[in-house]
């Protein structure tokens, strides 16, 4: 008897222990995963592609003056709370986007004091980001002697824009471009969708509404992007996951590119410059195919992922 109970005795402690070992290995190789997740970075190829397909933030919103609409601050980020981001690479490279499209988006308009409040919300991230020279003392001089001037405003601001893409990809550092991108393209489009939102099928909107079409391009781009490194935080997994959410809305958008052969304006045809300009703008754009439902669903999601970005 004495014998049958030692038995069954080491049988279960032998069976604990292999139950034990097991539950041991498992939750090595999930620890495992989830530091291979967070170390995970962003694809350089990946992020090449999506670097010659993107605009800067001017571009990104220079077709909003077309649709005759007055500027609005209320759509710009708080730039007074560009303190609030320190202690996280990614947030504090999420909000610089955001802000670097603010800031354009002022220039465009020649908003002075937005301007200036913008740069300045831009400079500080770019301290805390550790981008170097970015808005020098210099910049900042020909920026402020270019105030009254767009052209020469927008020309500034394009300039530093591609001075820290360049710098970012130079130093590898891929993570915090692929967020700079990230934010300064949801603003963008975050911009242009609440602009025309009351009356998205206005003649007067056609740009836009191309344009924000034409964002159809760069969604599974970004979507590609930001796959290695989806659950490198919350944050990311819910930026990542709306950028689905939306490249789902957008597969219902037709987009035709302009081909080469394709009519081109005769100038000497044309005698008055305004007509000149609005024809070489509708020239350049692509053909979409977009319906009213299409558009207040692309708001509704851009307006969630705007949010995620800047909280």
């Amino acid at each position: 008897m004495n014998s049958f109970y030692s038995l069954k005795t080491l049988f279960v402690f032998l069976f604990s222990v292999v139950i034990l070992t097991a539950c041991g290995d498992t939750d090595k190789q999930s620890e495992k995963e989830e530091k291979e997740e967070k170390s995970a970075t962003i694809n350089s190829s990946a992020l090449e592609r999506t670097l010659l397909a993107f605009p800067s933030p001017i571009e990104l919103i220079s077709h909003i003056q077309t649709a005759d609409v007055s500027y609005d601050r209320s759509l710009s980020h708080d730039a007074s709370r560009k303190g609030e981001f320190s202690g996280s690479t990614d947030n504090q490279a999420l909000n610089l986007g955001v802000f670097l499209t603010d800031l354009g988006y002022a220039c465009l308009y020649t908003e002075n004091q937005a301007s200036i409040d913008y740069l300045k919300a831009s400079k500080s991230l770019t301290e805390d980001l550790g981008i170097l020279k970015a808005f020098e003392s210099e910049f900042i001089t020909r920026f402020e002697n270019n105030l009254d001037n767009r052209d020469s405003l927008v020309s500034v601001v394009r300039e530093g824009y591609y001075f820290m893409e360049d710098y970012l990809k130079q130093n590898e550092r891929n993570d915090a471009l692929a967020m700079l991108l990230t934010g300064m393209w949801t603003q963008g489009l975050f911009i242009s969708t609440e602009l025309i939102q009351d009356d998205f099928m206005n003649p007067k909107f056609e740009v836009v509404r191309i344009r924000i079409g034409e964002q159809k391009v760069l969604t599974p781009l970004l979507v590609e992007l930001l796959e290695p490194i989806k659950k490198k935080s919350e944050k990311i997994s819910m930026i990542s996951a709306e950028l689905e959410a939306l490249n789902e809305i957008y597969a219902k958008v037709e987009v035709i590119e302009r081909e080469d052969d394709d009519e081109y304006l005769d100038i000497a045809e044309v005698d008055d410059i305004a007509e000149i300009t609005d024809k070489l703008i509708m020239q350049d754009l692509s053909k979409v195919e977009i319906t009213e439902d299409e558009l207040k669903a692309i708001h509704k999601s851009i307006q969630k992922l705007r949010s995620i970005i800047i909280s």
